[in-house]
């Protein structure tokens, strides 16, 4: 792990297990659920997620050459949405709308 510890998130799990699990049955819900990311970022089994694009790079008449916007490896499809049949590149980059900023 890199910025959060383990021994953090353990903390912080052990908390919402004592401490938010007394609340309302509202907040139970939210908190159950913030428990549930905090033991499976701890876990690893939470990771990023990487976002690309295909970009056009050639036009023929019935297909399309694009390039994913990460690792610039090169498909031919033959539609306008090349994220329909290619929903991820081999490098992991989930095709579609790009990552612009954390809250993407």
């Amino acid at each position: 792990m890199s910025e959060i510890e383990k021994s953090e998130l353990d903390r912080a799990i052990e908390y919402f297990e004592t401490k938010f699990m007394e609340e309302s049955f509202e907040a139970e819900k939210h908190n159950e659920f913030a428990l549930f990311v905090l033991k499976q970022v701890r876990d690893g089994k939470l990771v990023e997620v990487v976002r690309g694009k295909w970009a056009i790079v050639t036009s023929y008449a019935t297909k399309t050459k694009y390039i994913c916007t990460k690792c610039c490896r090169t498909i031919i499809a033959n539609s306008k949405n090349p994220q329909e049949k290619f929903p991820y590149c081999h490098c992991g980059a989930k095709m579609g709308k790009e990552q612009t900023n954390e809250n993407d």
